[in-house]
């Protein structure tokens, strides 16, 4: 079955997306996402809690030491809300949430690293079912994967499009 799910990129848009015939958004929460549209989790609990439509946090950025005490208790707030999703890139957040317990579905994130059969379903036997695919691939490697995996596909069928880029000097 296919859903469109929306990532919005102003915060003001959201009241009408949410009118839309749409499945729901992704949101990404402050500090711990790549999005430009960063939201606190109190304002994405508090729009989960007055849609019908699946709310999806986005925790898809590499997350550091300095940010698990973020992670946990931005974590600790989804746990008991109306929050469906948690995408995420870092594996890190997959085994914080096991720890914690997190009854949320999850859905693995990494861009364009996510191109393969057996990765997916590596992923999939160890608990992870939803997956963003990587739009670096054509459409029937695409239909190669889903017909080959039990996992729930993702895909960026239009908008922003996260790159690569290093925080590391490559010149000196």
């Amino acid at each position: 079955m296919n859903n469109l799910v929306v990532i919005p990129n102003k915060k003001e848009d959201i009241k009408n997306i949410l009118k839309k015939d749409i499945h729901g958004l992704i949101l990404g929460i402050k500090g711990l996402s790549i999005y430009p549209l960063e939201l606190d989790i109190e304002d994405i609990i508090e729009i989960a809690n007055n849609t019908n439509k699946e709310i999806t946090v986005a925790m898809n950025k590499m997350i550091h030491n300095k940010d698990l005490s973020l992670v946990r208790e931005v974590l600790g707030k989804i746990k008991t809300s109306k929050i469906k999703k948690i995408m995420f890139y870092d594996l890190g957040i997959f085994n914080i949430c096991k720890n914690m317990h997190i009854d949320k579905e999850l859905i693995l994130s990494e861009e364009h690293l996510n191109a393969s059969i057996s990765s997916n379903k590596f992923y999939y036997d160890n608990g992870i079912k939803n997956t963003f695919i990587t739009s670096d691939i054509t459409y029937e490697e695409l239909l190669e994967i889903k017909n080959n995996t039990k996992m729930n596909i993702y895909y960026t069928v239009y908008g922003y499009l996260p790159i690569f880029y290093s925080r590391r000097y490559l010149l000196t």
